[in-house]
């Protein structure tokens, strides 16, 4: 990276500082929950929750993982003891040999389990509205999957932990520990959180206190988890939570720009989801002042996100999802973190070529469609550039590059190529456009990079130009 950039990254022009994650457990889960504890010479503790929301009653059990005659790492066919969770959805066991490599950790349903409504307004259950805060009965086909290191002993279960256990089985070598570390990895990046989101108690949307020791990232991580039923709501391809699960459990290992062919759930439906909860869920603290704002940078977070996703997957333009993402993106503050596991090496995709023509009056309103003045060409000084592109979506080795891996973008530029490190400037990785003013007479080339959120950087793209007559 150039010692420009590392600069401007360090005054914070690309990259901001990250929200610590707190190891707070959830009320109520059983003692000793938040590390690992040998309870006699032949056996290992796991504990741990089940939220999505809250699952009561849910039958918990785990499997070691290991080796079998094909070279694959699958769970054994013996397993531990097997209990229930409890009213906060907290469990504990106890498994056969040492606290040493990994175990799959299952949740199933029976008549007796239950899940807290955490969406807003309220929770579609065949006919039937459930209110936020209340509990509602499971079908016996849903179930909740996670992978546990047993020298830490502490596992929770969440649709982004079942997803992270889907997409680890279809790697080399099947349920190995580093399938499992670097698909839980994958998740957190591809859903917007920090590294480690997933290893943390979600927060119970439903009784969130005063919030004041609440970070940002486990609101995120508590949001994100109940778009997964909040997508039921109002929804015509989805009946039961369920549904949800097994279609992105069977779609996990496609792009983030996933479109959504036939029924399939988009990752940016999630996302859009996310947001609007984090707004309707938001009015159920509204004598919180910390949590107020928290919920609006999650909101903020998540609109911008999604904005993202849509430029990635070649959906041009600002789309308003209901009615929320407003005409300029701000970009999310705090919430973005992670780290990509190999060195961004593409640059943006097709920096325009074409500087589009310089409007020196505003267009006149008979000249527009009627009642739709959206798509107005932008006022655009002679002495100025719009330069647009669209997010790389992988590097060069083929592997996906997801938003959240993208810190940002620089720009140089200057009369000559020569001159081109004379003008640098940066922009966040969510922003996809750049109005370049001031400039003097002549030929101006630009050209620009990608940084990620490691400080790797892109080759520089293709040069454009614009001749500026003034």
């Amino acid at each position: 990276m150039s010692k420009t950039a590392k600069r401007l990254l360090k005054q914070g022009l690309v990259t901001l500082p990250l929200v610590a994650l707190l190891s707070g457990c959830i009320d109520g889960l059983p003692d000793g929950a938040g590390g690992n504890a040998l309870v006699d010479s032949g056996t290992v503790e796991v504990s741990g929750g089940a939220v999505k929301g809250v699952i009561q009653q849910g039958i918990v059990k785990a499997h070691r993982l290991v080796l079998n005659e094909q070279g694959v790492y699958v769970a054994d066919s013996s397993i531990s003891e097997t209990v229930r969770t409890n009213a906060n959805g907290g469990f504990k066991l106890k498994l056969k040999g040492g606290a040493e490599g990994w175990a799959l950790v299952e949740l199933a349903a029976d008549a007796s389990t239950t899940m807290k409504c955490d969406v807003m307004p309220g929770c579609t259950v065949g006919s039937r509205m459930v209110p936020f805060g209340e509990a509602f009965a499971l079908d016996s086909g849903f179930t909740l999957r996670g992978a546990v290191d047993l020298s830490r002993g502490e596992v929770f279960l969440t649709p982004l932990s079942h997803l992270a256990v889907s997409l680890a089985e279809q790697k080399k070598g099947g349920l190995t520990s580093e399938s499992i570390t670097t698909a839980y990895d994958d998740v957190e990046q591809m859903f917007g959180l920090t590294a480690g989101s997933l290893q943390v108690a979600p927060p119970d949307l439903t009784n969130l206190g005063s919030g004041t020791t609440l970070t940002e990232n486990q609101l995120q991580l508590a949001i994100v988890n109940a778009a997964f039923l909040a997508v039921v709501n109002d929804n015509a391809d989805w009946t039961t939570i369920t549904e949800v699960l097994e279609d992105m459990s069977g779609q996990i290992t496609k792009p983030i720009g996933l479109s959504g062919q036939r029924n399939d759930l988009w990752v940016g439906e999630l996302i859009g989801t996310a947001a609007d909860q984090s707004t309707q869920v938001r009015t159920k603290y509204s004598d919180s002042a910390a949590l107020i704002g928290k919920f609006d940078k999650v909101a903020e977070h998540n609109n911008d996100y999604f904005d993202a996703i849509l430029a990635a997957d070649g959906v041009s333009g600002n789309i308003d999802f209901d009615q929320r993402l407003a005409d300029t993106v701000t970009p999310p503050k705090g919430l973005n973190g992670n780290k990509p596991n190999k060195v961004v090496t593409e640059v943006p995709q097709e920096v325009v070529t074409e500087v589009p023509e310089v409007i020196t009056e505003a267009p006149k309103s008979d000249d527009n469609v009627a009642g739709d003045d959206t798509n107005a060409a932008p006022e655009i000084a002679a002495n100025a550039a719009l330069l647009s592109w669209g997010a790389p979506m992988q590097r060069e080795d083929g592997t996906s590059l997801y938003p959240g891996d993208i810190a940002g973008y620089e720009l140089r530029y200057g009369r000559t190529a020569e001159e081109l490190g004379q003008f640098v400037e940066t922009v966040e990785g969510t922003v996809t456009s750049k109005l370049i003013s001031g400039l003097e007479a002549g030929t101006w080339m630009f050209e620009i990079r990608t940084i990620d959120t490691d400080e790797n950087v892109s080759r520089w793209s293709a040069s454009v130009s614009k001749t500026v007559n003034i």
